[in-house]
């Protein structure tokens, strides 16, 4: 037989309304004596009783759950270039939440709703205290948002890429990340270095990287040549295609200047110096001792050979900060605490053996 709140509340020898404020939590235990709260306690273990989860958000106004909208593919996921971006986010997420008494939902598609929408969704049906979006990628849940939604303040919280959602946003500092390469690679005594990466046209922030680093690479003395690639051919493509393709273009745009003096070259991020490194190889090139290689983001750059010195993009503490924001605005619009800003995630540079002193 079910065991139910008044059979706990008898066995307690309290009203039902002492056992219900005892085993809901929150601010109305506290009415409660510590004699009364100890024998309900008892009494519930001895039966077996369980709070219905459900009733007790309704009553509480609180989930105790953070949303994740996570929008890509599942056919490839597992092995799938980006999968490290959106599992090191989710652990500083899953972080976060375990710190302040939440769980970690991550929200994928369904048949007619994309990630976004879900998550958008269950926020307004308070399923959730809180939403994260990942800034790069919700670019199609912007517009499902209106002025009610602004109104009612939904707990959202934007991580990485641009900022300017309107919501509180934990961003990065790419250019002092960059500014570390160009730095590191200067006192080194390198002067003429490659950037290679992606095309402009693909994303903004691709576009932000490389002019990043341009201006960092200029302003510490350092010239050289820029070597882009075709992006759009392989934004789904597995780890291995993606590799393959980026050192068939590498090799094919590196050619013809391997007579410029290059000493160095920086990297978009790890999987394109992965590509590299396979490249210079082919060309007989030493990496570090004929030339230097730099990747971005910190995620395959230890299995390069080499291990592959980089910057590292701090997906973990982004998303533990952005867990750790969602859960802080939630308190704030309950009354307890005042609602954290956004906030900017800075880099570190990681230095592995693949950069060494300029040859002469």
């Amino acid at each position: 037989m079910r065991v139910n709140l008044h059979r706990v509340a008898a066995e307690a020898g309290v009203s039902t309304s002492t056992a219900s404020r005892v085993l809901a939590g929150g601010k109305a235990r506290g009415l409660c004596s510590s004699s009364a709260i100890g024998r309900v306690e008892a009494a519930a273990q001895k039966l077996g009783y369980r709070v219905n989860y459900h009733m007790q958000a309704v009553r509480n106004g609180r989930s105790n759950l953070i949303g994740f909208s996570l929008q890509i593919a599942d056919a490839k996921r597992s092995n799938q270039a980006g999968s490290w971006y959106f599992d090191q986010i989710c652990e500083g997420l899953e972080a976060a939440c375990q710190q302040g008494g939440k769980s970690l939902l991550v929200v994928r598609p369904d048949a007619d709703r994309n990630a976004m929408e879900r998550g958008i969704d269950y926020l307004r049906d308070r399923r959730l205290d809180g939403l994260v979006l990942i800034r790069h990628y919700a670019g199609q849940g912007v517009g499902l948002l209106d002025e009610r939604d602004r109104a009612r303040r939904l707990n959202i919280v934007s991580v990485d890429g641009p900022s300017g959602f309107g919501y509180p946003h934990i961003g990065f500092n790419t250019q002092a990340g960059l500014d570390l390469i160009a730095r590191h690679l200067r006192e080194l005594g390198h002067r003429r270095i490659l950037w290679f990466g992606p095309r402009q046209k693909v994303q903004i922030e691709r576009e932000e990287r490389e002019q990043s680093f341009l201006r960092a690479a200029f302003s510490v003395g350092l010239s050289g040549e820029v070597l882009l690639v075709d992006a759009d051919a392989q934004r789904s493509e597995t780890i291995q295609e993606n590799l393959a393709h980026l050192e068939a273009q590498f090799r094919e745009g590196f050619s013809p200047l391997k007579a410029c003096g290059l000493t160095a070259v920086a990297c978009y991020n790890d999987l394109h110096a992965i590509a590299a490194q396979r490249a210079l190889a082919g060309f007989g090139l030493r990496v570090p001792q004929d030339i230097s290689l730099t990747g971005f983001d910190d995620s395959w750059s230890v299995f390069g050979t080499p291990p592959i010195t980089t910057v590292s993009h701090m997906l973990f503490e982004i998303g533990q900060r952005a867990g750790q924001t969602a859960i802080e605005r939630f308190q704030a619009h309950r009354g307890l605490a005042a609602p954290p800003p956004s906030s900017v995630i800075e880099p570190s540079i990681v230095v592995r053996s693949s950069t060494g002193l300029a040859p002469a």
